[in-house]
């Protein structure tokens, strides 16, 4: 079974399957470059410039400044790789179960109730 990394964007949890991910790196100044949508800024990562997308949506963006507790993980898409900017990485987890909702897959990764996390296509974020 595909095991996720679950990351914590205000009260939701969104799981983003493993092999996609690259690394998660601490909290950085974004460049207001490429700001679109859900796009946040870009990042400078080695030699690459990185768009970092805040999967909080272009709605609730103005509310949310950086923090340094935030994270950017960067992942790997069919449109190269791409950054997330989420409040906390809360584990890797392989599901105990999964189903099909109508907001797409959804994964529950501990025992309690509330132990659950709508898969994100990270793709999906750059429109």
């Amino acid at each position: 079974m595909t095991r996720y990394m679950v990351l914590a964007v205000g009260a939701r949890r969104l799981a983003v399957p493993l092999d996609m991910v690259i690394r998660a790196l601490p909290a950085a100044a974004l460049s207001p470059e490429g700001r679109c949508g859900t796009v946040a800024g870009t990042l400078k990562v080695g030699s690459q410039v990185i768009p970092v997308a805040d999967p909080r949506g272009p709605m609730e963006q103005d509310a949310k400044e950086m923090k340094t507790s935030d994270a950017i993980v960067l992942v790997t898409t069919d449109r190269g790789t791409v950054g997330l900017w989420v409040d906390q990485v809360e584990g890797i987890f392989e599901p105990l179960s999964q189903a099909q909702s109508p907001g797409g897959l959804v994964i529950q990764y501990g025992h309690e109730r509330d132990q659950m996390a709508t898969v994100l296509n990270p793709g999906d974020l750059l429109g």
